[in-house]
């Protein structure tokens, strides 16, 4: 008989079956989640024993620790997944952000050493002490809502030194954070004041990194912002090329304001994912289904910049993998929610550790289907106030709070922050 220490009944319970192979969903198939309505889901040290629906679950055995919840009227499914985030970092621009409600265009801001660059500035000058308390409270929020695997981008020191140094402090979180983080370096984010006239000079520099970074694990990605009058696909070429060399991925954000060719470029050299492709070419998206390449959408970019939001649907006609992203920065939403098609190793320990969620709002459109066999899907939990369920174990239920408390009270505060972490207004 099989044995658990956890069981959630009456649910709308998401599988995402059928499973047959992993790889994302495309085309139609794309919004099949696989629901069973009155389902059920138990786990024992973590992993996923069982599934079904209705009483079957009278069949388990139950440990005498066992927890058990009633989920009705709330659904029932697997972690959240952001693929792009800028998290470490300090400051906010606030002004900046009413300057381009009011029509300034985000690329002069960014060209006039705003934007970008003063999110740089107030980063450099906060200490290890600060970024890292800021970090570890804004991946505590994350994990709140339901995230359990979390991709975090450096990219707020420009230069290689001050790059390392976010890479370092991010390695730092990521230790004892109680979720999945997935680091990217962003070697490319804008151009430094020390390189205006040395482009070439400041990919030079940035390539030299590579060796720390793959020598010290810091990351397992590299990315760059290809973008009119920031870098061009023929500047970070050279790159990618050696960040691959070096056996680590790539990604970009692409054709974010302007088509530059940057989606059909993300095709060629297979990355990982193409990132916000808001003024993608057909051809850039016919080349990304045809690559495999997901598109990573980020809609809320699009609102706090001021531009026009991605299409999803273009991109699922064309049949190309489509992810949500939150992208919190330094001027953006605090909270979002997202979902990723992972590949290669991020996919793997994104089905290896799927914490469950269970959210208040009932789903009545979601049709019954049969119940999916049972598997093994590592899970790990953390409370909150919100009637969000996301536990495995008494243990990791209380690691993950207590990290969440530690973040809280190590977060510096000050008058300007106090109240806007959390309902941030902002852009890029």
């Amino acid at each position: 008989m099989t044995e658990a220490d956890l069981l959630l009944r009456g649910a709308r319970l998401l599988t995402l079956a059928p499973l047959k192979e992993e790889h994302p969903r495309v085309g139609p198939t794309a919004g099949d989640v696989g629901p069973i309505v009155n389902g059920w889901v138990a786990a024992r040290d973590g992993a996923i024993v069982a599934t079904g629906h209705g009483e079957s679950h009278d069949r388990l055995q139950l440990v005498e620790s066992a927890v058990v919840r009633n989920a009705e009227g709330r659904v029932v499914m697997p972690g959240l997944v952001d693929p792009h985030t800028h998290l470490c970092y300090a400051g906010e621009r606030w002004e900046e952000f009413a300057t381009r409600r009011s029509g300034a265009d985000y690329l002069a801001v960014l060209a006039a050493g705003g934007g970008i660059h003063a999110t740089v500035r107030a980063t450099k000058e906060a200490s290890d002490e600060t970024v890292l308390a800021l970090l570890r409270r804004r991946i505590g929020d994350a994990a709140e809502l339901g995230t359990t695997t979390i991709e975090i981008k450096s990219g707020y020191g420009l230069e290689a030194s001050e790059e390392l140094r976010q890479l370092r402090l991010i390695a730092q979180a990521k230790a004892d954070a109680p979720i999945d983080v997935a680091v990217t370096y962003l070697a490319a984010h804008a151009l430094p004041a020390p390189y205006t006239d040395d482009r070439a000079g400041f990919i030079r520099d940035a390539r030299g990194a590579l060796d720390t970074v793959t020598a010290e694990k810091l990351a397992e990605a590299v990315d760059a912002f290809v973008e009119k009058g920031v870098f061009e696909v023929d500047d970070v070429r050279p790159l990618f090329a050696a960040a691959k060399k070096a056996g680590l991925a790539v990604s970009l954000h692409a054709d974010q304001l302007n088509d530059v060719g940057a989606a059909a470029f993300a095709a060629r050299i297979h990355a990982r994912s193409a990132d916000h492709v808001a003024h993608a070419s057909a051809e850039g998206i016919r080349a990304l289904a045809r690559a495999g390449v997901p598109a990573v959408l980020l809609p809320g970019s699009a609102f706090f910049v001021g531009y026009a939001p991605p299409e999803a649907r273009r991109f699922i006609a064309a049949r190309v993998p489509v992810a949500k992203g939150c992208r919190r920065r330094s001027h953006s939403a605090s909270h979002c929610a997202a979902s990723r098609p992972m590949k290669r190793s991020s996919r793997r320990r994104s089905t290896l550790r799927t914490r469950l969620v269970v959210e208040t709002a009932p789903v009545p459109w979601l049709p019954a289907v049969a119940p999916t066999s049972s598997c093994s899907i590592r899970t790990t939990s953390a409370s909150s106030p919100t009637e969000w369920v996301r536990h495995s174990s008494r243990r990791s239920t209380r690691r993950a709070s207590a990290w969440h408390d530690r973040a809280e009270r190590r977060r510096p505060r000050h008058p300007r922050a106090c109240g806007r972490e959390r309902f941030g207004a902002g852009g890029r």
